[in-house]
Protein backbone atom coordinates (compact mmCIF):
# COMPACT_ATOMS: atom_id res chain seq x y z
CA UNK A 1 0.00 0.00 0.00
CA UNK A 2 1.47 3.51 -0.79
CA UNK A 3 1.11 6.59 1.03
CA UNK A 4 0.03 9.72 -0.33
CA UNK A 5 2.58 12.54 -0.69
CA UNK A 6 1.73 15.89 0.45
CA UNK A 7 0.58 18.35 -2.43
CA UNK A 8 3.50 20.86 -3.37
CA UNK A 9 3.05 24.10 -2.42
CA UNK A 10 6.00 25.77 -4.27
CA UNK A 11 6.94 24.47 -7.63
CA UNK A 12 10.62 22.69 -8.28
CA UNK A 13 12.26 25.73 -9.81
CA UNK A 14 10.98 27.73 -6.53
CA UNK A 15 12.76 25.50 -4.42
CA UNK A 16 15.98 24.88 -6.30
CA UNK A 17 16.53 29.09 -6.62
CA UNK A 18 15.90 29.26 -3.08
CA UNK A 19 18.52 26.47 -2.17
CA UNK A 20 20.88 28.06 -4.83
CA UNK A 21 20.85 31.34 -3.20
CA UNK A 22 20.63 30.07 0.44
CA UNK A 23 24.10 28.10 -0.91
CA UNK A 24 25.48 31.54 -2.00
CA UNK A 25 24.00 34.30 0.98
CA UNK A 26 25.80 31.29 3.62
CA UNK A 27 28.86 31.28 1.53
CA UNK A 28 29.38 35.21 1.22
CA UNK A 29 27.81 36.83 3.93
CA UNK A 30 27.13 34.21 6.61
CA UNK A 31 23.22 34.99 6.55
CA UNK A 32 20.05 32.44 6.36
CA UNK A 33 17.38 32.47 3.56
CA UNK A 34 14.98 34.02 5.96
CA UNK A 35 16.90 36.86 6.79
CA UNK A 36 17.57 38.00 3.50
CA UNK A 37 13.67 37.48 2.24
CA UNK A 38 12.91 39.54 5.37
CA UNK A 39 15.24 42.61 4.61
CA UNK A 40 14.39 42.33 1.08
CA UNK A 41 10.46 42.91 2.29
CA UNK A 42 11.20 45.74 4.77
CA UNK A 43 12.95 47.25 1.98
CA UNK A 44 10.53 47.05 -1.00
CA UNK A 45 7.87 47.95 1.72
CA UNK A 46 9.99 50.75 2.52
CA UNK A 47 10.27 52.26 -0.63
CA UNK A 48 6.92 51.86 -2.00
CA UNK A 49 6.47 54.18 1.51
CA UNK A 50 8.82 56.81 0.19
CA UNK A 51 6.52 56.35 -2.95
CA UNK A 52 3.59 57.38 -1.74
CA UNK A 53 5.15 59.82 0.63
CA UNK A 54 6.69 61.62 -2.35
CA UNK A 55 3.02 60.77 -4.53
CA UNK A 56 1.44 63.02 -1.69
CA UNK A 57 4.20 65.88 -1.01
CA UNK A 58 3.25 66.31 -4.85
CA UNK A 59 5.57 64.63 -6.92
CA UNK A 60 4.67 63.13 -10.41
CA UNK A 61 3.07 59.86 -9.63
CA UNK A 62 4.27 57.87 -12.90
CA UNK A 63 7.88 58.99 -12.35
CA UNK A 64 7.53 57.66 -8.82
CA UNK A 65 6.20 54.42 -9.24
CA UNK A 66 8.30 53.90 -12.42
CA UNK A 67 11.54 54.87 -10.57
CA UNK A 68 9.90 52.34 -7.35
CA UNK A 69 9.59 49.21 -10.52
CA UNK A 70 13.07 49.92 -11.18
CA UNK A 71 14.20 49.54 -7.67
CA UNK A 72 11.70 46.69 -6.88
CA UNK A 73 12.88 44.96 -10.16
CA UNK A 74 15.99 45.44 -10.03
CA UNK A 75 17.02 43.80 -6.82
CA UNK A 76 15.01 40.79 -8.29
CA UNK A 77 17.56 41.36 -11.50
CA UNK A 78 20.86 41.35 -8.99
CA UNK A 79 19.06 38.35 -7.35
CA UNK A 80 18.77 36.44 -10.39
CA UNK A 81 22.07 37.28 -11.46
CA UNK A 82 24.34 36.49 -8.56
CA UNK A 83 22.31 32.78 -8.14
CA UNK A 84 22.95 31.79 -11.94
CA UNK A 85 26.23 33.40 -12.39
CA UNK A 86 27.93 30.26 -12.60
CA UNK A 87 25.39 29.25 -15.22
CA UNK A 88 25.41 31.89 -17.09
CA UNK A 89 29.04 31.79 -17.44
CA UNK A 90 29.43 28.21 -18.33
CA UNK A 91 26.42 28.55 -21.26
CA UNK A 92 28.53 31.18 -22.68
CA UNK A 93 31.78 29.40 -22.67
CA UNK A 94 29.60 26.76 -24.34
CA UNK A 95 28.32 28.84 -27.54
CA UNK A 96 31.89 30.23 -26.95
CA UNK A 97 33.29 27.19 -27.92
CA UNK A 98 30.78 25.87 -31.16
Amino acid sequence: MSTKQPPRILPDRVVSHNRRLEELLQRRWQVTLATYKTIEALAELAVVALAFYVIQQGGDPMLTFGLTAVVIGGWKVVEFLAVYADDITQAAAERDDR
